[in-house]
């Protein structure tokens, strides 16, 4: 299910927004919820209290504070909701994109654009909840790629390590994996470590510094492979 949550101290616009993506989600076959919230405070407040979105429609200029102040909160907590911004105003469209939004309409536009945009953001969910199935001698694990913060290969056997801190090693190969995520973001650095970009905070010299499960760690990068990590890392973070 995907879990939606649409933020406008407009009651008519946060009507309009359920409704419009009532219709379109439906037509869709997608299970989902939407929560609504008159301020931006209100959101913020359920969003520390634990409670998770999957996407969010939010408009810019709100009664208690702006879109943005929300936006930078979220993002400085690590929230990687698919963000939209809804709004009556043009001159944040490039700030926008520093809280890597997914879209931003206007609302005299809604007509226009609003089916694409929720198309491209299921499309968005759709990729970034692909799973994969790891298997061993005793046991099996299926596990979300994003949960995936990088692969380690050592004789013949490979462990993955998730951003939850668990492990899980199975044997199988390198090459293979490489191969198959690609597509997802995942790029061979070394010839013993294939890493989720996702989780990549720097590239220093010959290493990719990693962050998960609340820590660092620095993961070796080939000199062969350097520059044409540096440019898939790039890719990657720009969305292109």
């Amino acid at each position: 299910m995907i879990r939606i949550a649409v933020v406008d101290d407009e009651k008519d616009m946060r009507e309009l927004l359920c409704r419009r993506l009532t219709e379109e989600l439906s037509r869709l076959n997608v299970d989902f919820a939407v929560n609504e919230y008159d301020s931006g405070e209100s959101f913020i407040d359920d969003h520390s209290k634990g409670i998770v979105f999957d996407m969010l429609f939010l408009d810019i200029q709100l009664s208690d504070c702006t879109g943005m102040d929300v936006a930078r909160k979220l993002r400085e907590q690590g929230s990687g909701v698919l963000l939209v911004f809804v709004t009556s105003f043009d001159n944040y469209v490039f700030e926008a994109f520093d809280y890597e939004a997914q879209a931003y309409l206007r609302k005299s536009e809604l007509d226009v654009r609003f089916r694409s945009a929720v198309e491209k953001l299921v499309k968005k969910y759709t990729e970034s909840h692909k799973e994969i199935v790891l298997h061993n001698l005793d046991s099996q694990l299926r596990i979300a790629l994003t949960e995936i913060a990088y692969f380690e290969s050592r004789q013949h056997t490979i462990t993955m390590f998730a951003d939850s801190g668990k492990t899980f090693a199975f044997t199988g190969s390198l090459s293979k994996l490489e191969k198959d995520l690609r597509t997802s973001g995942f790029f061979r650095v070394h010839s013993g470590f294939l890493v989720n970009t996702e989780y990549v905070y720097s590239i220093e010299k010959n290493e990719a510094v990693i962050r998960f499960s609340g820590e660092a760690k620095r993961i070796p990068i080939s000199r062969s492979k350097l520059k044409e990590f540096k440019e898939f890392y790039q890719r990657s973070f720009r969305g292109v």
